[in-house]
């Protein structure tokens, strides 16, 4: 799953943002990142009451990286950026109609 989270963010960021990213990152997110706590469930969700609800999930993930090198910072300090660039851009599909909300902590301290 943070794999998935952070595709997300990346293809976001790559196609908005002037600094590209190295797609390490997201070895790095699959390999090294793992959930260590999730609180929450599924819903449906409305946008428009003219559509079919959209299945979302609601709640909270908590994320660690494997004890990460010292050769591993120049990631950490990349998969931190996507992490705070989530609070702008959303997670998942349907961002643009108001899915997808995060708030985010940081990923590590660097």
């Amino acid at each position: 799953m943070p794999e998935r989270m952070f595709a997300s963010w990346f293809y976001r960021w790559q196609h908005f943002a002037p600094i590209d990213l190295d797609e390490g990152c997201l070895r790095f997110a699959r390999d090294r990142i793992d959930v260590t706590d999730i609180d929450g469930s599924t819903a449906k969700v409305s946008v428009d009451p003219r559509e079919d609800a959209y299945p979302g999930f609601v709640g909270s993930v908590s994320l660690k990286a494997h004890e990460p090198a010292a050769s591993d910072r120049k990631t950490l300090s990349a998969l931190d950026l996507l992490v705070r660039f989530s609070e702008y851009a959303g997670t998942g599909t349907q961002t643009m109609r108001g899915m997808g909300v995060t708030r985010a902590e940081r990923l590590a301290r660097l």
